[in-house]
């Protein structure tokens, strides 16, 4: 029988897992971690989530420019498109 590799579906990491493979990518400081938009492409850290009032779990959930609009310029067709776009569009 052949063993799934880990982080597949059928063999996912744990919490702790997943927490010192980030750590190995991305360093030490969980808030300097970045997140990339899927829709508006913009990249933003756990810092400035929380600079900018986000709630906890939204932290690399929602796009930041739902509490920073003005952070960055987005052109009005991103914009339309996270003002059209349904929440479950983001499950994947």
């Amino acid at each position: 029988m052949k063993t799934e590799e880990r982080g597949t579906a059928a063999n996912p990491l744990t919490y702790e897992e997943w927490i010192a493979e980030g750590e190995r990518l991305f360093g030490k400081d969980t808030k300097a971690w970045k997140t990339v938009c899927p829709v508006c492409k913009n990249v933003a850290s756990a810092a400035e989530y929380i600079a900018a009032g986000a709630p906890h779990e939204q932290i690399g959930f929602s796009c930041i420019g739902r509490w920073t609009r003005d952070a960055w310029d987005l052109s009005n067709s991103r914009k339309k498109a996270h003002a059209t776009t349904p929440a479950s569009a983001y499950l994947s």
